[in-house]
């Protein structure tokens, strides 16, 4: 009988003390994108690694100050009611594949998962991934977070 009295003080307390939890589980939304351009031996913007947003002509304009196929892409226009996520990165290894599988949100924090698989160990090679979202789906993001998910 004793048991039986502190197993349920037990169970009692753990559902107390879960409901109480500061750090609930925000709602994770997905959000609808395309990838506008991906290369992944190259990397456009020099040696820096980066994930940013791009929400404005003005700030395209900044980032890709070097003449390529991707200047005239994006007009002001575009950047009424869309904007884009700049994901460059470098990898120890050429010959890499990488797939963005889902992005998602919370509250200000957008996820971009990405399904990896590693190349030939002979080479660092620098990517860059662009990628299209709608301007609502950036509204009040003020992180990005990159899950990269390792495949053989």
């Amino acid at each position: 009988m004793k048991r039986l009295l502190i197993g349920m003080i037990v169970l009692v307390f753990s559902f107390g003390f879960a409901g109480c939890n500061d750090n609930e589980m925000e709602e994770k939304m997905n959000v609808a994108y395309t990838i506008s351009f991906q290369d992944l031996e190259n990397n456009f913007f020099g040696e820096n690694c980066f994930k940013t947003f791009i929400h404005s002509f003005e700030e395209w304009s900044e980032v890709n100050n070097k003449p390529t196929s991707l200047m005239n892409k994006y007009s002001k226009e575009y950047f009424e009611n869309n904007s884009l996520i700049i994901y460059t990165f470098s990898k120890g290894t050429q010959g890499n594949e990488m797939n963005v599988t889902k992005i998602s949100k919370t509250k200000n924090e957008l996820i971009i998962e990405i399904d990896v698989r590693l190349g030939y160990l002979d080479a660092i090679s620098s990517g860059i991934i662009i990628i299209e979202i709608s301007k609502s789906d950036s509204k009040n993001i003020n992180s990005i977070k990159i899950l990269e998910n390792f495949i053989e």
